[in-house]
């Protein structure tokens, strides 16, 4: 439909995208609509994506919203004219019921709806935003807040040619940004992110082939990484091991168009392992060897220095930052944690020294960077907290057995441990904060193998807990504060992982018996109770929610050399019923390695075995995948990650020597023509020295 033709028209008269879908006419529509299955040919010989047939669509509000507008009609423009003359209310619901696409065109095109066009688009980007659990959200204010107009208009151009589009969501982002009102009313939230990101989303959506460009091709080729990691989820940094005798690092800044290279020298004793960068993106932490840290930051001139040198006397088995980027924690076998902390001028300096009789197994932050636990060999957990700029140690927390990890809740209420205990068995124990700071044991979560994990929920009102000894256990938090055991989760293998939707009111599990289990939350019952069971052919080595808990993939991924095609992904839909779906199983010939879904759970990176990289789209109305991309390497792939916006992606081989970053659609390019899938029917569901350091005040 173009738009953009207003020329012609007679006087009085606007252009209205309304389109009048006869039988015949859909008819004729679904014989040539390339996203019918039945006209659905083959891209490629050595993947399919299989949709489930003949099951009901889900329940929308938007029945049009499977439909496609090819024409323009032409109404009169006149007071008279009936619709034009219903009040804004009822002609508002009307207009509700027509797709995103007509909605868009009348905004466009008809000078008497383009305001209640407009104000239900705001209302059906609010909706589709209030999906996301708030974490999710707050990522989506930091890239709309941050980003400039530069970088945004050329994120929006790899999916749209419409540069009024482009320009309208440019000229939102300058105005709220220069807002005086709206930044002196901190009750207003902005809904620029929320209208960003959703357009995005229908356009991505929209968009039928994606035609990657190749941004960077980094190669690591003198030291295997243990551990190079993509930070945090987004393309802005990427830190690697270079190919250098003095054993340096680098730090890689990305654009759209090119890369920069920026060294960061790092001791000559033993080659980079493992990074981390602090929240903030100011500070990084390197792993030197295996007993050693170094932290940069970066300075005013977009410069990196380093500014603390860490060493442990045996190695260092954790290592990470305070979310509020100030502090750092090394945890080692020497018996220590050491804190570190960074002072107003930038500069850092170990603050404290925390002693066990034991190996630290774990350091970690409470959310809020007030408090630090630490997990010992020793029988203990020690919390402790900074006041008046000291650390000093306020609880101990006795265990039967040795300690291997401790985590706080997402509030920083409540605390969960990991411990051996006496049968041989482990335990998980959940502790909660009193009014007056005391900590109080609430629950024991045992079980008789090991646990491999124990998760509060997103909302810190659920535990869950997977073990060896086929097993997860779920206890929920009353109104009392008082936790209690609500459901426990059978298998016949070991269960390899439990995970918690974003939303808190789901759990999917993972299981050596090649089944996935999801079990949802009924709030007015307070009880967990089965949904549905996902089959494999063989064991499910990893499951993963979309940010919108709408989506759920499952991996039986093939780790070994040997191509196999029964590793596979399949992806299920839950619709409007709450019943959960299976909507694609993706099939490759060398069997699939892992996945990824990326920021909106709209599109799916696939790795399979032989080093091909498939784009998948998620249709709109969820009956549907399409292959959108597909990278080919010469090498076998790990790893390909969607950037936090999806505007990149990065593909990282199985070595973590090589790495590719790919800007999806390349601005330059011309728009690609459409590609199409074939469906196959489903099978049956089924600088100091550390000797230097203070000692933590006890």
């Amino acid at each position: 439909m173009n738009t953009n033709n207003k020329v012609g028209l007679p006087n009085g008269y606007n252009a209205l995208a309304f389109e009048t879908v006869t039988p015949q006419k859909r008819q004729a529509n679904s014989t040539c609509d390339h996203r019918q299955p039945s006209k659905i040919a083959k891209m490629t010989t050595e993947t399919e994506v299989s949709p489930v047939k003949n099951e009901p669509l889900p329940e929308t509000n938007d029945p049009t919203e499977n439909g496609t507008s090819h024409d323009v009609t032409i109404v009169p423009g006149q007071d008279c004219f009936p619709l034009l003359a219903m009040p804004s209310e009822p002609l508002l619901r009307i207009l509700g019921y027509l797709s995103h696409r007509d909605i868009v065109a009348i905004e466009k095109t008809c000078l008497d709806l383009r305001n209640l066009a407009a104000r239900l688009l705001t209302v059906r980007s609010r909706a589709w935003y209030a999906q996301f659990e708030t974490s999710q959200q707050q990522q989506f204010t930091r890239i709309a807040k941050n980003i400039s107009q530069h970088k945004l208009k050329a994120w929006l151009m790899q999916f749209t040619r419409d540069e009024v589009l482009v320009s309208r969501l440019c000229s939102q982002q300058a105005g709220e940004a220069t807002d005086d009102l709206e930044a002196c009313n901190p009750e207003k939230i902005t809904s620029f992110p929320q209208r960003l990101f959703y357009r995005v989303a229908k356009l991505m959506f929209d968009f039928p082939v994606f035609n990657p460009a190749l941004v960077s091709d980094i190669q690591c080729k003198s030291f295997k990484s243990d551990l190079c990691l993509l930070i945090p989820n987004d393309v802005s940094y990427l830190v690697t091991n270079c190919d250098s005798a003095d054993c340096c690092a680098q730090i890689h800044v990305l654009s759209a168009k090119n890369l920069d290279h920026r060294e960061i020298s790092i001791h000559r004793w033993g080659c980079v392992r493992a990074v981390s960068l602090s929240a903030d993106k100011r500070h990084m932490m390197s792993s030197c060897g295996y007993r050693a840290v170094k932290i940069s930051s970066r300075t005013a001139t977009d410069c990196w220095a380093g500014q603390l040198f860490v060493a442990h006397e045996k190695e260092i088995v954790s290592a990470a930052f305070s979310p509020d980027s100030r502090h750092a924690v090394t945890a080692s076998e020497d018996m220590s944690a050491y804190i570190c902390s960074v002072d107003q001028t930038g500069c850092w300096a170990l603050t404290a020294r925390i002693t066990h009789e034991g190996v630290v197994n774990l350091a970690e932050f409470s959310p809020d960077s007030r408090l630090l636990v630490t997990a010992s060999d020793d029988h203990t957990v020690k919390i402790h907290e900074f006041a008046n700029g000291t650390w000093l140690t306020r609880t101990t927390l006795n265990h039967n057995g040795r300690v291997f990890s401790a985590r706080f809740s997402p509030d920083g209420n409540h605390i969960i441990t990991v411990s051996h205990h006496q049968n041989g068995g482990q335990t998980a124990t959940i502790y909660s904060v009193n009014a007056d700071g005391r900590w109080t044991k609430k629950a024991d979560i045992t079980h008789s193998k090991r646990i491999w994990t124990a998760f509060f929920s997103p909302d810190s009102k659920h535990v869950v807990t997977a073990s060896s000894d086929h097993t997860c256990k779920i206890f929920s938090c009353d109104t009392g504060n008082n936790w209690q055991f609500k459901a426990v989760i059978h298998h016949t293998g070991r269960v390899r992982s439990a995970r918690f939707s974003p939303n808190s009111l789901l759990i999917i599990t993972a299981s050596d018996d090649c089944s996935a289990k999801i079990y949802a939350f009924d709030v007015d019952h307070r009880s967990w109770s089965e949904q549905r069971s996902i089959t494999h052919e063989r064991p499910i080595t990893s499951t993963q929610f979309s940010a919108d808990s709408c989506r759920i993939l499952t991996l039986s991924g093939n780790n070994s050399l040997k191509h196999c095609i029964n590793h596979q992904a399949r992806i299920h839909s839950r619709n409007a019923s709450g019943q959960w779906l299976q909507i694609g199983s993706i099939v490759t010939i060398s069997g699939v390695h892992s996945g990824q879904f990326n920021h909106d759970g709209s599109h799916v990176a696939i790795c399979d075995c032989s080093g091909k990289a498939l784009i998948i789209g998620i249709e709109a109305d969820r009956k549907e995948l399409q292959v959108k991309a597909s990278l080919h390497h010469p090498y076998r792939l790990g790893l390909a990650e969607f950037n936090a916006n999806s505007s990149h992606i990065v593909t990282i081989s199985l070595d973590a020597t090589q790495f590719k970053v790919w800007c999806l659609y390349g601005k330059d390019l011309a728009p690609p023509s459409p590609s199409k899938l074939t469906c196959l029917p489903l099978p049956p569901p089924c600088k100091k020295s550390p000797q230097a350091a203070p000692q933590l005040n006890d």
